[in-house]
């Protein structure tokens, strides 16, 4: 074999090798694109399914709020209501027209209470938000409670007034008991335990 067919022999086995590294390659390359696009969409698919998932808690947790929101705003209409009510006509009693004062402190303090502060649904998470209907439900138990010690405040200082009326009306009854003064004939006079009628006295 001459040289010159030596070489052309070398230069047909380094092409072919090529060819054959080539074609290797070729399939190696298309089973990676196909894994890739794989990969991708089952990615694409898994965050779509999460972000729904999301979004549903999210839309639960922002429904709960706004159920937490409407009883904190019955409780609260309730509350005003008591207090600009008959709380404050009951904070307008006299002093002296009670028996017992204190019941007009005890008013007084219950009407002063420090009320909540505003708390919001509208949070950028679902853990603000849940967070939210906490503290609003927290709220509405306060209007709630505060409204029914209110309530009792007011209808103990009715009651005090009640206990005054009777003890002065006592007060007089005994006062006047077993006295009695007439200038008309034959006008019975009352006692506790009798009626007589007094006569006036003949004059001669």
């Amino acid at each position: 074999m001459t040289e010159k067919e030596k070489a052309i022999e070398d230069e047909t086995i380094e092409v072919s090798a090529e060819s054959t590294e080539k074609k290797t390659k070729k399939p190696h390359r298309r089973r990676a694109i196909v894994i890739t696009v794989v990969v991708l969409a089952l990615l694409t698919a898994g965050g779509i399914a999460w972000k729904a998932h999301a979004d549903r808690l999210m839309a639960e947790a922002r429904a709960d709020c706004a159920a937490a929101s409407e009883r904190l705003r019955t409780a609260t209409n309730d509350w005003n209501t008591l207090l600009n009510g008959s709380a404050a006509d009951a904070a307008k009693t006299d002093r002296k027209s009670v028996k017992d004062a204190k019941m007009l402190d005890a008013l007084s303090k219950t009407m002063k209470a420090t009320i909540p502060k505003t708390v919001s649904c509208k949070a950028d998470s679902r853990t603000g938000v849940q967070e939210a209907a906490k503290a609003i439900t927290a709220n509405a138990a306060w209007y709630k409670t505060h409204a029914k010690t209110l309530s009792k405040a007011v209808k103990a200082v009715e009651s005090s007034k009640l206990d005054k009326t009777v003890d002065d009306a006592q007060a007089l009854y005994d006062a006047t008991s077993g006295k009695c003064r007439t200038t008309r004939p034959a006008q019975a006079c009352w006692t506790p335990s009798k009626s007589v009628t007094r006569m006036p006295s003949a004059r001669p």
